[in-house]
């Protein structure tokens, strides 16, 4: 499953969901400079990101190459942090 979102605002913030005791690496986000937060923190930065990918299964695996390649053919992409 991939789900993309864009430019979505809401009226008000959703309170943020739990996370299982663990599992915070499986929650990620990556800065325009690659530096990654995982977990609460990760969540805490999409709320104020221009896109969020929710990815699950093998495609979860293959993000980190995903992004990375994506940044060295399109250097000149705005973050969407």
């Amino acid at each position: 499953m991939l789900v993309l979102a864009a430019g979505l605002a809401a009226a008000s913030p959703a309170p943020f969901p739990s996370v299982p005791a663990g599992r915070d690496a499986d929650i990620r986000w990556i800065g325009p400079e690659g530096e990654a937060l995982s977990g609460r923190a990760a969540l805490g930065k999409m709320e104020s990101a221009n896109l969020v990918v929710w990815v699950a299964g093998n495609q979860y695996f293959a993000m980190d190459a995903v992004i990375q390649g994506f940044r060295r053919k399109h250097p000149g992409t705005p973050s969407a942090c």
